[in-house]
């Protein structure tokens, strides 16, 4: 059997990729407008600072963060317009 992964093209100048292994791995993308987060993080936290992030599940990998759905996204990250259902590489890329 042939696996159809395929890794998603991504431009990673601009952003700082940060990955602490526990049973499932905590990560964020941090761009110079805002931060790409994995379901670990609230974004009411987000909110209360004033910083934009867009919050995606169910991720074990940064290629995993790219093509996941975000789920939730701070105030400050919809004024940027990151939207809930957009790719994760789409929010990073108005997040860069």
């Amino acid at each position: 059997l042939e696996c159809d992964h395929k890794e998603i093209a991504m431009d990673w100048k601009g952003f700082q990729r940060f990955y602490i292994d526990l049973k499932l791995p905590l990560m964020f993308i941090r761009g110079s407008q805002g931060i790409l987060v994995c379901g670990y993080f609230d974004i009411n936290t987000f909110d209360t600072t004033g910083e934009a992030a867009a919050l995606v599940r169910g991720v074990n990998t940064f290629d995993d963060m790219l093509k996941a759905k975000v789920k939730c996204v701070s105030a400050a990250a919809a004024k940027l317009g990151v939207e809930e259902d957009m790719k994760g590489q789409e929010a990073l890329e108005l997040l860069r």
